[in-house]
């Protein structure tokens, strides 16, 4: 017999499902029809067919000539979604035990179980997540009821997307494995109460905090936060400058070359009340005994003057993986990462035979961004993508080849954040290009881009000056 090949209208589906399930789709943003007809490389047709079906699974709206929204989840959704988790999961677990399965029809979930021990060990939450999902899944495929299969599959589904919003905040959980080997030795008894009570009791740790657990009960009064649309406030964090420079250092072809030029270096803080996301890490004195470059304070001890310590930082926009951007990411390894798939592969490709394209970029911290890949704590984005609701990033190229500027929402509107892209606001209101060169004529556009997205919104936030931020300097 053949193998049966997946239609464009399934392909789109399953491609379109999982990128919402990870998250890479973000709850409350949008995509038109052809963003994602051009994303999975299919046509309009099967896409919006998958818009359609994915409509009646509850996780998107579809908007006629707007394309979709990818719903959020509230606080509120999850508690009615846990309810109907917990009884018809407990029912499944009933069913399954008086129907006595054999040793090898339990296989499944046994394999689960050990491939969730082996992620903990290693502290790989997606990795664990991955095989809980397949332990329940087998757990209500075992069971034999169809349509409470096709329940739980719909709801099992918006269950997971909040739990990857959550997964690196939570306690490591060793619990949820107990559970599932009681589980597993109840069903083999053929004890169906047991079975029942001890799959209630699972699911109702995971969904009601209680006094030994106040991580849980952070992460479910945080859940709707995290779900929905925010605005931050923005801190411009000034660590290092360099003084010693004329106009010929900062712009290609200018007349007033020999005057000085000085340049500022920042990190950058977005703040609400529900995170704080930090972009890019700047360099530590380390990094700058190496490269002979001054420096007036580590950026580490600049979020202390704000109050922020290392673990407090969710999630780690890196704009590009030049020493001077992701100097200390070290320090920041429990974050999930956010990075151009196009800047780590130009970082570990051909093009650093080169001493000139290399020495920007230092060895060990292209190795800690691949680390973070390997223990799935890093996020690719190719192009523009919406980190959480109100952050968004757009790669323009340019200074290299993955940079990427983010897009924040605040009070007074959208700020860019233009990183590199836009070293001094003469860089885009004067179209005076960088000293630096543009590789191709692709990325020669990066100025272009960026300068278009300040002028669609409130600001811009080149260096050194910083409109629409609050600024904190060390002081020499």
């Amino acid at each position: 017999m053949g193998t049966k090949h997946m239609s464009q209208t399934e392909r789109a589906v399953a491609e379109l499902k999982h990128k919402i399930m990870s998250n890479e789709l973000a709850p409350g943003s949008n995509h038109l029809e052809g963003e994602l007809a051009e994303l999975l490389g299919l046509s309009r047709t099967p896409v919006r067919e998958a818009m359609l079906m994915l409509e009646a699974h509850g996780l998107v709206e579809v908007r006629p000539r707007h394309g979709m929204r990818v719903l959020p989840i509230s606080a509120a959704d999850m508690e009615e979604i846990y309810q109907i988790l917990t009884e018809l999961e407990s029912l499944a677990a009933y069913d399954l035990a008086v129907r006595r399965p054999s040793v090898a029809e339990l296989a499944p979930m046994r394999l689960a179980v050990d491939d969730m021990e082996v992620a903990l060990k290693s502290d790989n939450r997606v990795a664990w997540a991955e095989a809980d999902n397949h332990f329940h899944e087998a757990l209500v495929d075992l069971a034999g009821n169809r349509r409470l299969k096709g329940i739980v599959s719909t709801y099992s589904d918006q269950a997971h997307r909040a739990r990857m919003i959550t997964l690196h905040m939570r306690p490591k959980p060793t619990k949820s494995n107990q559970d599932h080997r009681a589980l597993l030795k109840a069903i083999e008894a053929g004890d169906a109460e047991s079975a029942r009570q001890i799959h209630r009791h699972h699911r109702l740790r995971a969904k009601e905090p209680d006094a030994r657990s106040p991580e849980q009960a952070r992460l479910f009064s945080r859940l709707g936060d995290l779900m929905a649309d925010d605005q931050y406030e923005v801190f411009a964090l000034k660590y290092a400058e360099r003084n010693g420079r004329t106009r010929a250092d900062s712009f290609q072809f200018d007349d007033d070359h020999a005057s000085p030029h000085a340049m500022d270096y920042y990190i950058w803080v977005l703040r609400n009340h529900a995170r704080t996301i930090l972009v890019d890490t700047g360099y530590d004195t380390r990094e700058a005994t190496r490269r002979g470059r001054p420096i007036l304070s580590e950026p580490i001890g600049m979020l202390k003057r704000l109050g922020i310590a290392p673990t407090d930082i969710t999630d780690l926009i890196v704009t590009h993986l030049h020493y001077d951007h992701a100097g200390s990411l070290d320090q920041f390894e429990h974050a999930r990462f956010h990075l151009q798939q196009a800047e780590l592969g130009f970082a570990v490709s051909p093009c650093m035979c080169h001493p000139v394209l290399r020495a920007p970029f230092t060895a060990e911290h292209v190795c800690t961004a691949v680390k973070q890949l390997y223990s799935g704590k890093l996020t690719f984005h190719d192009g523009s993508a919406q980190i959480v609701p109100g952050v968004r990033v757009h790669r323009v190229g340019g200074h290299s080849s993955g940079l990427q500027i983010v897009e924040v929402d605040t009070a007074n509107g959208p700020l860019i954040l233009a990183s590199d892209a836009s070293h001094y606001y003469e860089n885009f209101e004067r179209e005076k290009a960088l000293s630096h060169r543009a590789r191709s004529t692709r990325d020669a556009r990066w100025l272009q881009t960026a300068a278009g997205l300040a002028e669609t919104r409130r600001g811009c936030c080149p260096r050194p000056r910083s409109i629409g931020a609050s600024t904190l300097h060390a002081t020499p």
